[in-house]
């Protein structure tokens, strides 16, 4: 929980929840979606 409050601070980081509603490449496409915003 320590880290989630740390790294909260810092735009760059971005978590993605992965519990099980969504499948995998619903995970990857909202990764690339994350990465392709952070090239800009």
């Amino acid at each position: 929980k320590r880290q989630l409050t740390w790294f909260r601070r810092d735009n760059r980081i971005h978590y993605i929840k992965a519990d099980g509603e969504k499948n995998f490449s619903q995970i990857v496409d909202e990764a690339v979606k994350i990465i392709t915003i952070s090239k800009r």
